[in-house]
């Protein structure tokens, strides 16, 4: 049996390897955290010693709002209704590090609902709405400056869901100890939406003047990228406070977006 030492040397060289192969370029994978969108081999984020992420009901409330954004090249996040006609995701997993640009429009799908090969519908995309300071993932050493623009909106041509079933969004001003809730569709099993409904906010970073991102100690792994902070208030009533962007390389956990930030 292979020693714990050989097996840790063989990961390393494994990553240097796919690093120079640049599948591994994300400055955040080669310093604290790694964009988690599902195309990678390793699995940041979680902690194999403390599994407790669930499977819960894609028809209920707030889950209902969620959906598998992917792409014809093969990206896969995860994506959330915010309006009847809009959906938020992250814009790096739309990113194409080699053209350096975006997905064509054309190319984008999100099926709502999406669990085990089911899903509602098969969301055509009419638009796709960035910050137009986002530089995406093909530059070393991306910044938080860049980190906090990294949204997209994805428009569709009709209303979809019920206007009824939209979470509210909520500062985190007031909330730096509230209970957390963060699912995806991940790399491990990325063909269930699961969430770790037992996690907390650990820190929140001051940026620049105006923005900030969250830390948090979520179990989420690659794919995860897009899919909504949710909170339940003690009246059991659910609101979003923010959006994944990346998992931590080392133990569970990651960072978020404000999402009232990003809708500015």
């Amino acid at each position: 049996m292979a020693s714990m030492n050989t097996i840790k040397v063989t990961r390393i060289f494994l990553i240097y390897v796919l690093m120079l192969l640049g599948f591994l370029d994300s400055p955040f994978f080669i310093q604290r955290v790694a964009f988690a969108f599902s195309h990678d081999v390793s699995l940041p984020g979680l902690d194999p010693n403390n599994e407790h992420r669930m499977w819960v009901n894609l028809k209920e409330k707030p889950w209902c709002i969620i959906g598998r954004v992917q792409t014809e090249l093969g990206q896969k996040c995860t994506g959330f209704f915010i309006a009847p006609r809009l959906i938020m995701t992250a814009a790096h997993c739309l990113w194409i590090k080699k053209t350096n640009r975006l997905v064509p429009t054309r190319s984008v799908h999100f099926l709502w609902g999406y669990q085990k090969g089911y899903y509602i519908k098969d969301i055509k995309i009419k638009q796709i709405v960035i910050n137009k300071e986002y530089v995406g993932q093909s530059k070393i050493n991306v910044p938080l400056n860049n980190i906090v623009k990294d949204r997209a909106y994805l428009v569709v041509d009709k209303a979809t869901i019920n206007s009824k079933d939209i979470v509210p969004l909520q500062s985190i001003s007031s909330l730096s100890h509230a209970a957390l809730w963060l699912g995806g569709y991940e790399q491990d099993k990325k063909e269930v939406f699961q969430v770790d409904p037992h996690c907390n906010i650990t820190n929140i970073i001051q940026v620049n003047t105006h923005q900030k991102v969250i830390e948090h100690n979520c179990e989420a792994t690659f794919g995860s990228s897009g899919s909504p902070l949710f909170v339940k208030d003690k009246n059991k009533e659910w609101s979003i406070i923010g959006m994944q962007i990346a998992a931590f390389t080392a133990g569970k956990g990651g960072i978020a977006n404000p999402i009232l930030q990003l809708m500015q």
